[in-house]
């Protein structure tokens, strides 16, 4: 009996010790190994997704890089239309030439002071000319169609002698108002990753 009872504990013993070894395996070599996987997991997930910001960031950088030159020359152009200071005396001859141009007689030119409309100024122009209907028609329209940004206001047509009319007009010139001297940043427009 002593036999089998001593078989007894020894199994007891045996399932003891292997029960313990479970335990202490899983305190200390399982549970230690499955929070270091979660949290590299997380690590993972955290650079996944700076990476994904990355990427997108990248694409808009390439983008605005490939639209540059676009929005370069679109400032030059609206620079050309728009320049940053009156220039009165090409703004004169500029209208000097769309009035021989058309065909008209320019009588008289007064520039009136630049006013401020926030990024950009205006100064009105008052313009006596006489010609025919269709040569006063062809300057309006060059008017519209001149490299720089002109608008006309207000006309006035009166009738001197047939077949030759006299038109007053008023026409805004434009020009860069302050702090618009250099260009604007491009569009930024959000970029997702392919």
């Amino acid at each position: 009996m002593l036999d089998k009872l001593a078989l007894k504990k020894q199994i007891i013993i045996l399932v003891a010790i292997a029960a313990l070894m479970f335990v202490l395996f899983y305190m200390f070599g399982w549970s230690p190994q499955v929070s270091k996987l979660d949290e590299l997991s997380k690590k993972k997930t955290e650079q996944e997704q700076r990476l994904q910001a990355a990427k997108n960031t990248l694409l808009m950088l390439e983008e605005v890089k490939r639209n540059a030159a676009n929005s370069e020359i679109e400032y030059i152009k609206l620079s050309n239309r728009m320049p940053t200071s009156p220039e009165l005396p090409s703004l004169i001859v500029e209208i000097q030439n769309i009035s021989n141009d058309a065909g008209v007689d320019l009588v008289s030119l007064s520039p009136g002071e630049p006013s401020s409309s926030g990024e950009y100024n205006e100064m009105k122009i008052s313009v006596v000319m006489n010609g025919s209907y269709i040569a006063l028609i062809d300057f309006l329209r060059r008017v519209e169609k001149a490299p720089r940004a002109f608008k006309v206001d207000n006309i006035s047509i009166k009738i001197t002698q047939y077949p030759d009319l006299n038109m007053t007009a008023s026409i805004s010139a434009f020009t860069m108002g302050e702090g618009t001297s250099t260009p604007p940043p491009p569009p930024v427009r959000s970029a997702s990753a392919p």
